[in-house]
């Protein structure tokens, strides 16, 4: 992988090419030799897709621990910081890719579960549901190891197949989340909008405006779908990238408000103490003890 840096210092990887002119996309077993008992945080720039098959411990994602247990599913969005947190390494698959890849159809909702996710992140496969995504899997490893005609196309397929498929495991674990609507998909873009602008635009209008609506309307939509209104979801983006680059990096409390869109340091410290509970440099302090074996 190649390795960029963001302010600070938290790992930021890019997409892992195998070669100059492949396309963003790849699919591999979990490396079953890797070192899984000790793992820095880091983030993406691209989507990933862990599957579990085997294993015991726990993902850490942004913050929030998730069970590792036989059958996991966890899918992680562009920028999201995460580390494993294992007693024995795990079995199963990883799947990277780029937006981009998934264009063949202008299937432009395929990366929708990826912003659906935050309040059920991880999901637990039936047996049914596995032998589904063993057919898919198995024949996208096919594909991705072939050089034969048409091989590009049946991997994008094949993939926005998985992601449906995903899609109908994941509402039918979760029947109490709003299947997708319209305003599942006016949540996924506003989402999408506040991860790449959350450091500049901090107003629900501004985002109202970019998305050619109201910002009632707008508000109404995404409290339907999240249970919080839009200005909520603007706020916790801005917090969770805070807790981010407190947890991981040395940036000083002015820098970082400053990263974050805020003139002034004291301003953000209180906006971060109302929304958390604690002082930027509390949490800083509270989140190393916890994790100190973890960030040495």
């Amino acid at each position: 992988m190649v390795l960029t840096v963001l302010p600070g210092d938290i790992p930021l990887y890019d997409f892992p090419y195998r070669h100059q002119f492949d396309q963003p996309f790849m699919i591999k077993k979990l490396d079953l030799a890797e070192n899984w008992t000790i793992q820095e945080p880091d983030r993406h720039t691209f989507y990933a897709l862990f599957w579990v098959i085997e294993g015991e411990g726990f993902h850490h994602i942004d913050f929030t621990r998730h069970s590792i247990r036989s059958q996991s599913i966890f899918l992680i969005r562009p920028g999201q910081t995460h580390f494993f947190e294992v007693d024995a390494p795990p079995s199963g698959y990883s799947i990277f890719f780029l937006e981009e890849f998934l264009y063949l159809n202008n299937q432009e909702q395929s990366t929708e579960l990826f912003y659906l996710i935050d309040r059920i992140p991880a999901f637990y496969l039936l047996e049914d549901q596995i032998k589904v995504l063993e057919q898919i899997v198995s024949q996208l490893m096919i594909e991705y190891d072939s050089d034969q005609f048409g091989n590009l196309a049946a991997m994008q397929h094949l993939t926005q197949l998985l992601l449906i498929y995903l899609r109908r495991f994941y509402f039918e674990s979760n029947s109490t989340i709003l299947k997708p609507t319209n305003a599942t998909h006016l949540s996924s873009e506003f989402q999408q909008l506040v991860d790449k602008h959350f450091a500049q635009l901090h107003g629900v209008g501004e985002y109202a405006n970019l998305l050619g609506i109201t910002p009632g309307y707008l508000s109404e939509q995404i409290k339907l779908v999240t249970g919080v209104a839009a200005a909520q979801v603007i706020r916790q983006r801005i917090v969770i990238e805070a807790k981010r680059l407190l947890a991981h990096t040395q940036l000083t409390v002015l820098e970082l408000s400053n990263h974050l869109g805020f003139k002034d340091s004291s301003y953000f410290a209180r906006f971060f103490k109302r929304e958390t509970g604690q002082a930027p440099i509390a949490f800083r302090s509270a989140y190393r003890e916890k994790y100190r074996n973890t960030l040495n």
